[in-house]
């Protein structure tokens, strides 16, 4: 304890330092920069009443140590190199890049190879000693020529060339020159090559679906001519799910899950209607399972005969029991096991039903 309270009589001598001492005596120290100074504790004596004035440790730095500090800080020689390149504009900082030219952005940079360099103390208002990335003027000044270089054009694909000469079509080409054509009426087995669209007006380059010219024209052959199978449709042979319901009003489509099928080629019949692939059914499928259903229609309907329900035996009042064996009739007509009635007439003179006048009928 008297080692510290002597330590502290030097603090007072100025042969010794605190952070406070030694900020008052050379401003442009902040603590971050004697950290790394030998220090010792020293007890700071109590300095008045209530809780702030109280005796506290305090750590101090010979004076000798913090002067050392504060010229090695003032020599030329501890500035960084790189940082003198800064300030001679041979190397950048994001910072005086941008400022040098504002079309830079720090996400612009992000590829551009950099040093650390530490920033020195500009100021004893909070400005500390950091390490920042620098940048070649070079390699900046490369940057920024390549920014303001026109884009290169991109290489046209051959393949789009060919839908331009006409010798390929994509969806719309084929729409534009086959106006039956509609987006659906491209199946998916159609062959198809993937094209480059280059960039036009405010659109970029896409990739793009394109067909040959001679099967784009077989499609749309195909699709001009009539199925043979619709027209056995509208000759009444073969029926769709929708004309069979027509014609059988009691047919639902689950019911035709499990028939045999074809496709056929419905063309189109309005502007709302597009020409599409069809189920059809034969019309003897149809017919046999209209006919299947029909009887099963009037099996439901048939009328069920009444049954007669079942009697169930009568129990005696006395004992519940199913009415069997030996019985009497009381003259108010009900009826009980014999030998329970007579077991009752030994403590009761009236019916157990109706509490008449026990009297047994002849």
């Amino acid at each position: 304890m008297a080692t510290k309270v002597a330590l502290w009589r030097e603090v007072e001598a100025g042969t010794r330092h605190t952070v406070t001492t030694a900020k008052e005596r050379y401003p442009q120290l902040k603590e971050p920069l004697m950290r790394d100074l030998p220090s010792k504790i020293a007890v700071k004596p109590k300095s008045g009443p209530g809780p702030g004035g109280r005796a506290r440790d305090v750590k101090t730095y010979a004076a000798a140590d913090v002067d050392a500090l504060v010229a090695r800080l003032a020599a030329p020689e501890s500035v960084d190199p790189r940082w003198r390149e800064v300030e001679a504009g041979t190397r950048f900082t994001t910072k005086t890049a941008m400022e040098r030219y504002p079309q830079l952005t720090e996400w612009s940079m992000r590829d551009l190879p950099s040093v650390i360099a530490v920033k020195p103390m500009t100021n004893n208002r909070g400005c500390y000693t950091r390490d920042t990335k620098t940048y070649l003027a070079a390699d900046v000044d490369a940057l920024v020529a390549h920014l303001a270089a026109p884009p290169e054009p991109e290489p046209v694909d051959l393949r789009w060339l060919e839908v331009e000469a006409g010798a390929r079509y994509t969806q719309k080409t084929a729409m534009e020159r086959y106006p039956q054509l509609t987006s659906h009426s491209f199946p998916r087995d159609l062959p198809f090559e993937i094209a480059r669209r280059p960039k036009f007006d405010n659109q970029g380059a896409r990739d793009v679906k394109t067909h040959l010219a001679a099967d784009v024209d077989a499609l749309a052959a195909r699709l001009a001519a009539p199925d043979p199978r619709w027209l056995e449709v509208e000759s009444g042979a073969r029926y769709d799910a929708r004309t069979a319901m027509k014609r059988y009003p009691q047919l639902y489509r689950d019911l035709f899950a499990d028939l045999p099928f074809e496709i056929a080629r419905r063309p189109k019949n309005s502007k709302y209607h597009y020409a599409c692939d069809v189920k059809t059914y034969a019309a003897a499928d149809v017919d046999a399972l209209a006919a299947s259903r029909a009887m099963k229609r009037a099996r439901v309907q048939e009328p069920e005969l009444p049954q007669e329900p079942e009697e169930e035996p009568e129990e005696c009042p006395v004992c519940l029991d199913p009415m069997t064996g030996a019985t009497a009739t009381l003259v108010c007509g009900h009826l009980f096991h014999k030998h329970c009635i007579t077991d009752w007439a030994r403590s009761q003179a009236t019916c157990p039903t109706c509490r008449e006048t026990l009297e047994i009928a002849p």
